[in-house]
This record gives structure tokens, C-alpha cells and sequence, in this order.
């Protein structure tokens, strides 16, 4: 496999270490020398320095049928720009890099599409979901994000207590916005004591039984009250303290605002401060220094379920939640962007780390490394996969309701959820699956390879 990275940063250089150790030929573009020498270390690929444009390096490097191009340089415009170039010489693969989320939400304009760029790979919402996904949920290890965090998996334990076990699935109203994925159930063996746990793919006569494990694929929102629709008693957060004016606090604070948590975020600039309470109505906007242990002690930190720092320093974020931890802070969360501190941070009592780097690297990974795959998580070891598929556009299955597509799919198989064009929705059998369409799946793993080549 051949990859071309356009823009040499400790992310490209991140992606480029795993590429190369994979054994994958991978070229490294830019136009300042002085980045490539930065980055290049003991990276084992081909550096360019960018003294052309960058239609005729592309040019010049498409006779050896390169996989995937990633513009993952600074400026939105030139990575959408490298794309659209790419895509007029044949290349099959294309991921951008974009900073303005706008181009990602935009409803009215598909600029994937305008652009020829086949993915979009935005740091502040990817993040930002992220660490939502460990603020909303008691367990975060069972929780993943898809669709730019739209759609989310989450999986929980049905009750004993729970009102409704043992009844019919399709006499069961659950949340809107919900899709029931699989069920874990412990089996007696017939003529035998022992017990092993089966997978189900779930179907509307099958029933929830207690001690059930499920796994739900649904809206943020929705995956949000399943702690209650279970009587789980765990307390849902209602109050986040944020420290830091970033991209990802903005994005994680509007995510907060819409599930109604009350939000207080702490800015260190005035002027930021000023500009925040414009674009964020119902978030708390403190003009303060969220590493000032005494105005900590005063705002009685303890009392939020949540701090997450989330400036851009690494430093300070570590300072800001081990002050909210020894404050009594039930869970604190920091942004992390170096990966090289590890051990470091094992010492520290911190809930959750997040790594933009990883985030951001993983998702690109598993782009280029699927194909038609956008991202993949294995279930229960592996028995079943949870896919987030793009729609070609010699698909056999667009086109056609989902009702009708029995004939091409086997039975341990369900289609989830559709993202078109922005919008999420929930699959019922009326939905119909268009080419360009990003479509969240749940399969056995045998059908791996055959629904990369059915999408």
C-alpha cells in the first residue's frame, strides 16, 4: 500500500511511524523544509519537499497507483483543494483534514462531494464527542462514537429489578432514537451444568432477559437516558465545569447545552470570555485562571460532576484536573495531546485521559486501512462487528428500501443507522440507502469482507 501525506506535523508523522511499521510505502510532503527535518526522526519514508504544486507531484507520483491521499496540512481550503486534484487523476482515496466544522455540518451543501474529498476528519468535533462519551456514561469502555460522533454504541445490563424483563422486544417501546443492535445471554448447555455465553441478533419475537448484556446504536440523546429507561441508578451528570476556550470546549460545551447539563466554562482572556457568551447562551462564562487553586476552592469545584479541562496546553490541563481530583471532584477529564507521557500520566489521579493525536490518527487509520470501512470495533471478542460503511455508487443495495434487501443480506446481520448528507436516521424498513450515504451496520464477522464488496 502507498500513502501520500501532504503536511508534515506530529500528527502526519504519528500516522506515518504506524504506516511505515506496517510496511506500507508512504511519501511525506511540504513545503518547509525545516517541518519535514523536524519530523522526519527515524521515520522510515520517502520525504518531498514541495517545490512544485501540488497537482504536479500528484501527477508525477499517480503511475504508482498510490491507496490514499491525506491533506492533513493547516489550511481547510488547500486540504480540500489537494483532494479535488487527486480525485481528477484517479486517485481511489481521499481524507482531508478540516478545522472549520461548518464544512462537516453543512446540511444544504455536501462539501465532500463539491470537493471529491471521500472523508472529513474534524478534530474539535471528534474530540469533543470523545469526551462527552466518558462525561455521559458510567462506563465509557463500553461506549463508541461513529458518524463524527452522531451516532453512538453503548452496551448495559438489564436489571433484575427491571419491569419489563422477559417480554417480547416488539412489545417493548424503548427511547426514541434507538436501535436494540445485539444481545449477550448466558446459556446452560442441555444435559449439562455448564454455561457459555451466546450472541443474538435480535429480532422482534426475541425477548430481554435479566442479566442480559445489549447492545443499543442510537443518538447521543437518546443512548444519554438508558441508564434510566433501565433503572440502572446511575446519577446522571447535571452540572460540567470546563476550563479552557478551545475548539473542543465550544463544540463540547454546545453538546452539553442541547443534552440541558448546566455548563460553566472558565476563560483566562477577557476578550475570548466576551466572544464565548456570544456563541454559547446557556453556558456560565467565567473570566478567570482555572489553574488558581484559591478561585477553585471559591467556586466549590467539588460541587460539579464533571471537570474537563480542555486548553491547548497539555500542562495546564494536567494542573487544572488533579486540582479538581484533590478538590474532591467525583470525575475529571484532560485533553492530552502529547502521546510520549504515558507513564507519566499513570501516576496522576485523573479519570480520563483524551488524546487528539490518537483520536484523530485512529480514525484516519481506519480509513485508509478499510477501504469502504470507515471504522470498525469488534464485540465480544470479536463474534460481532459494528461497521460504519460508506454507499458506493455501484452499490446493488442503493436505492432500494431496506424492507426489500433480505434477498442480498444474511440473517446475523442489521443496518442501524443512515447519515445523509448530515442528517442521522435511525433505520427503519421504509429508509432507503443512497450512494454517498454513510450507513452504521452490525454483523457477524464472517460477512466482513462481503459487505465491503455489497457497499
Amino acid at each position: 500500500m502507498y500513502i501520500i501525506i501532504f503536511g508534515a506535523s506530529k500528527l502526519s508523522a504519528y500516522i506515518a511511524t504506524i504506516l511505515s511499521q506496517e510496511s506500507h510505502g508512504v511519501f511525506l510532503i511540504d513545503s518547509d523544509q525545516n517541518r519535514l527535518d523536524k519530523v522526519s526522526g527515524d521515520l522510515d519514508v520517502s520525504l518531498i519537499h514541495e517545490n512544485e504544486t501540488p497537482w504536479e507531484i500528484l501527477e508525477r507520483l499517480a503511475p504508482m497507483k498510490p491507496d490514499a491521499v491525506l491533506a492533513l496540512t493547516d489550511n481547510d481550503e488547500r486540504n480540500l483543494s489537494i483532494c479535488k486534484i487527486a480525485k481528477n487523476l484517479n486517485y481511489q482515496n481521499t481524507v482531508a483534514l478540516i478545522h472549520n466544522e461548518n464544512y462537516v455540518n453543512a446540511t444544504n451543501l455536501n462539501f465532500g462531494e463539491i470537493f471529491s474529498a471521500d472523508y472529513f476528519v474534524c478534530p474539535s468535533l471528534l474530540i469533543s464527542q470523545e469526551i462527552f462519551k466518558h462525561i455521559a456514561t458510567k462506563n465509557s469502555s463500553g461506549t463508541e462514537s461513529f458518524a463524527h460522533g452522531a451516532i453512538y454504541m453503548h452496551t448495559i445490563k438489564v436489571p433484575e429489578k427491571w419491569d419489563q424483563a422477559g417480554k417480547k422486544i416488539m412489545d417493548i417501546t424503548f427511547p426514541e432514537g434507538l436501535m436494540l443492535g445485539l444481545i449477550r445471554r448466558m446459556k446452560t448447555t442441555e444435559g449439562s451444568t455448564s454455561r457459555k455465553k451466546e450472541i443474538l441478533f435480535p429480532h422482534g419475537k426475541d425477548s430481554l432477559e435479566v442479566n442480559d448484556e445489549v447492545t443499543f446504536v442510537g443518538k447521543p440523546e437518546a443512548i444519554n437516558i438508558l441508564n434510566s429507561f433501565f433503572n440502572l441508578g446511575f446519577k446522571k451528570v447535571k452540572s460540567v465545569l470546563l476550563v479552557g476556550g478551545s475548539k473542543i470546549a465550544v463544540n463540547l460545551a454546545r453538546i452539553l447545552e442541547k443534552q440541558n447539563i448546566q455548563t460553566t466554562l472558565i476563560e483566562k482572556n477577557e476578550a475570548k470570555s466576551k466572544w464565548l457568551s456570544t456563541i454559547l447562551p446557556k453556558t456560565t462564562i467565567l473570566n478567570q485562571d482555572g489553574t488558581n487553586l484559591q478561585y477553585l476552592k471559591m467556586e466549590q469545584v467539588e460541587k460539579f460532576d464533571v471537570v474537563a479541562a480542555c486548553t491547548y496546553h497539555d500542562e495546564i490541563n494536567i494542573l487544572v484536573a488533579s486540582l479538581a481530583k484533590k478538590l474532591g471532584c467525583a470525575k475529571t477529564i484532560a485533553s492530552i495531546e502529547d502521546v510520549n507521557i504515558n507513564e507519566i500520566l499513570a501516576q496522576i489521579q485523573i479519570d480520563h485521559f483524551v488524546s487528539p493525536r490518537e483520536t484523530m490518527a485512529n480514525r484516519i487509520l481506519s480509513i485508509i486501512q478499510k477501504q469502504k470501512v470507515v471504522s470498525v470495533s469488534s464485540l465480544y471478542e470479536n463474534k460481532a462487528k459494528i461497521l460504519e460503511l460508506k454507499v458506493s455508487y455501484s452499490s446493488p443495495l442503493a436505492g432500494i428500501p431496506i424492507f426489500e434487501l433480505g434477498m442480498y443480506l444474511p440473517n446475523d446481520f442489521l443496518i442501524a443507522a443512515i447519515q445523509n448528507r448530515g442528517r442521522i436516521m435511525i433505520a427503519d424498513g421504509n429508509k432507503i440507502l443512497c450512494p454517498g450515504d454513510t450507513v452504521i451496520v452490525i454483523t457477524h464477522p464472517q460477512h466482513y469482507n462481503a459487505l465491503q464488496k455489497l457497499f
